[in-house]
């Protein structure tokens, strides 16, 4: 009989979804299938358009990424989907995935969705605020995406 292999959470194979051919990293993983190109989301909407070629440029710096269009906005994707934005008329509403809690004037909200996860959510007015902490922000979440955190041994808490 042949000894079973394990495989790192990092190198196992995404599942697509045989309906709309998105991505992720667990089986049939609850998604809307409604897919939409992302430059519809542009309609009528030129600054947003140019803030949005200013991003993806910014984070496809640091190395290729998948866009993934639905209905809500648009995501960027390694291995899972790590920020993203919502188009509004003039601006974006950004929002990365970061293994921490980080603080800044700039953070319009925060949502912790486990021990260890949180939503960091901003505005993108102007080109300027595509700065050296936004880059950080993207570069960080980034990590997250290429599931990082996952290589790094456990860290436990030690007993009196």
């Amino acid at each position: 009989m042949a000894k079973a292999t394990h495989v790192p959470p990092w190198e196992r194979p995404l599942w697509t979804c045989p309906t709309c051919g998105q991505h992720y990293v667990t089986r049939n993983m609850w998604h809307s299938c409604a897919v939409v190109p992302w430059e519809a989301q542009f309609e009528g909407r030129p600054k947003a358009r140019a803030l949005w070629d200013a991003l993806r440029a910014m984070v496809e710096a640091e190395g290729p990424v998948e866009i993934v269009s639905t209905r809500t906005g648009l995501g960027f994707m390694t291995r899972v989907r790590f920020g993203g934005c919502q188009v509004r008329k003039d601006y974006l509403r950004c929002g990365v995935w970061l293994k921490r809690r980080y603080e800044s004037p700039r953070i319009v909200r925060i949502e912790q969705w486990g021990p260890r996860d949180f939503g960091m959510f901003f505005l993108v007015h102007e080109p300027d605020d595509l700065d050296d902490e936004v880059r950080r922000l993207f570069r960080e979440a980034r990590a997250v995406g290429d599931q990082e955190h996952l290589r790094q041994p456990a860290v436990r808490a030690s007993r009196p």
